[in-house]
């Protein structure tokens, strides 16, 4: 129980920290601003922490294990869209044959296949830590974290439209 309460305390510190100092205008000195991804990753974290209510032990395996998740999914992300956008450019050039496009089903569907075994055996090491409740937490929470974010982006995309909109009508 005191863990919990350390660890709740220090996230909330943490993260008045944080917003106090967002709160700051900008400094042309310093441009070293978090990218929107590492300000994602980091709500994902304090989520993570938050819904799966973990133990000290439990916090310094499970992220160690999660970074190495993420970790993963970036790589083949970054593969996977090299292979699309070589894809692309030659289907654009005119500079395919039909053993080209079967190459890239290939390597596409190997990449996907490395992906699954990659995950298969980080999950597989996560649930030796966490408990059977907490793994479907966190399963559950994998999901929905990814369809709240895309729904706040649609809805920020939105605003954005609209707010351009009424800046073009003018009386």
């Amino acid at each position: 129980m005191i863990k919990r309460y350390l660890l709740t305390t220090l996230i909330t510190a943490i993260l008045s920290l944080y917003s106090t100092i967002l709160s700051q205008p900008p400094r042309e000195i310093m441009p070293e601003i978090k990218k929107p991804e590492e300000k994602l990753e980091m709500l994902k974290i304090w989520k993570l922490t938050d819904i799966l209510e973990l133990e000290y032990e439990q916090t310094i395996e499970f992220f160690a294990l999660y970074k190495q998740l993420e970790a993963l999914r970036r790589e083949h992300l970054k593969e996977r869209m090299n292979l699309i956008e070589n894809l692309r450019a030659d289907i654009k050039n005119d500079n395919i044959t039909e053993s080209t496009i079967n190459n890239y089903i290939s390597q596409l569907t190997n990449l996907e296949e490395e992906l699954i075994e990659g995950k298969k055996s980080i999950i597989d090491q996560i649930n030796t830590i966490l408990t059977p409740v907490q793994m479907g937490k966190f399963i559950v929470f994998e999901e929905t974290f990814q369809e709240e974010m895309l729904g706040m982006i649609r809805t920020l995309r939105e605003k954005m439209e609209k707010k351009k909109e009424m800046e073009g009508w003018k009386p």
